[in-house]
């Protein structure tokens, strides 16, 4: 297969210098609608995690019916509780599957788009015009929704002489880039890590020094710092939630990193989903549906109402038909929503 494009085996941290507005800079999404496929997109990708994720204690993955397993079969075998014993993982592993969904979408573009900007920066990539679609996938052993037998036959953008396996097996997301809508054809691909509890740790040389060398970029959820009071301002308000773009110098190369701020709306609306859920499960098929929900919200619980016995495979397809997870993205439909922040 002729490639436009060969990654050679050196290191990428002489080939790309940062400007000092590149180091901070903030990405603008509007969430100032909030539609059923959005909410899907939540909603599908909590059910991902139960259904792929192959670390979750006493996990779906156990039940003598699985794949065709039900929230009914899961209640049964499992106390009514086990959903909230479980949240603190669920708010970690199923926020990379929400990525997918997300990223893929329209709501999520500005995002992608400045991630595959500083990718194809960072490793001086200068075909871009030629790989111009762009798809997030799963990646990584800990999930059986990656595709390993496949994103380890495609041509990545680094190739670090290491003693460890193919990146591909030691990531959360991969990041597509193709010549065409479909996918088909030549490929090349980013890897990257999510950090959905301790997204702090990604400005951490420990981390990436314990990681693959070839990864390109993060993904985490990081607290808003609280603004200091003084006397000259003892009700400072609180600072807004941001999604910026740093960049982190390491051996390895620069990485790309996105932060989320906890209190941002992305991040907020996906623990309440899982909380709605949790709520769902807890109080089994029966359950109220509350009038104070949001007519989108309202209309979710009663799909998990009426398929509290459904295999959640019907569930996947049901939710998955209003998500954009196989979506290639056409940055040039787009137009990028970024500001340099002040305070870089």
């Amino acid at each position: 297969m002729n490639m436009l494009y060969i990654p050679d085996r050196t290191l990428y941290i002489e080939s790309f210098k940062p400007s000092i507005g590149d180091y901070l800079s903030e990405i603008l999404i509007d969430l100032s609608q909030k539609s059923f496929d959005y909410w899907c997109s939540h909603f599908v990708s909590i059910l991902q995690c139960l259904h792929y994720h192959v670390n979750l204690q006493n996990s779906p993955r156990t039940l003598s019916n699985y794949p065709n397993w039900s929230l009914q079969d899961l209640r049964g075998r499992n106390s009514s509780s086990y959903m909230q014993s479980i949240e603190p993982y669920l708010r970690n592993w199923s926020f990379q599957y929400f990525l997918i969904n997300f990223l893929n979408s329209e709501l999520g573009v500005n995002i992608s788009i400045a991630l595959r900007e500083s990718i194809t920066s960072i490793n001086n990539f200068k075909h871009l015009e030629d790989f111009k679609f762009f798809r997030f996938e799963s990646a990584g052993i800990d999930s059986d929704f990656s595709r390993i037998a496949y994103l380890t036959d495609q041509i990545k953008f680094r190739n670090i002489n290491t003693p460890r396996k193919h990146v591909a097996y030691n990531s959360d997301l991969a990041l597509s880039f193709t010549k065409t809508n479909d996918g088909t054809g030549d490929k090349l691909l980013a890897f990257g890590e999510v950090e959905g509890n301790y997204g702090h740790k990604l400005l951490k040389e420990q981390f990436w020094d314990d990681k693959h060398p070839d990864l390109d970029f993060g993904i985490g959820v990081v607290s808003t710092q609280k603004p200091k009071k003084t006397k000259k301002n003892p009700f400072t308000p609180p600072t807004q939630p941001q999604i910026t773009l740093n960049y982190f110098k390491h051996w390895s190369g620069y990485k790309a990193i996105v932060l989320i701020a906890r209190e941002h709306n992305i991040v907020q609306d996906f623990h309440d989903a899982i909380q709605l859920l949790i709520d769902i499960y807890y109080r089994g098929p029966n359950f109220r549906v509350f009038n104070n929900l949001s007519d989108e919200l309202k209309e979710i619980s009663y799909l998990f109402q009426a398929g509290f016995d459904t295999p959640v495979v019907d569930l996947l397809q049901q939710f998955t038909y209003h998500s954009d997870l196989d979506n290639f993205i056409d940055p040039s439909a787009y137009s990028i929503n970024r500001i340099i922040r002040s305070d870089s």
